[in-house]
């Protein structure tokens, strides 16, 4: 009977484990993503404002 109280434990554990390791991946490959995105944009988005603001002057 304890044994299945350890097996029951040790299966409830590496499932919520494996719930919330899967969870932290998802989030934190969003979240440097999202970073990454914001890192790479802002030169990109500035190069467009410029060229729209020249082509709107013209």
């Amino acid at each position: 009977m304890m044994n299945w109280d350890i097996i029951s434990e040790f299966v409830d554990s590496t499932r919520l484990w494996a719930a919330l390791s899967l969870w932290v991946i998802c989030f934190g490959f969003y979240f440097s993503y999202k970073r990454l995105s914001e890192w790479i944009a802002p030169p990109w988005k500035k190069e467009m404002n410029q060229q729209k603001q020249e082509t709107d002057k013209e």
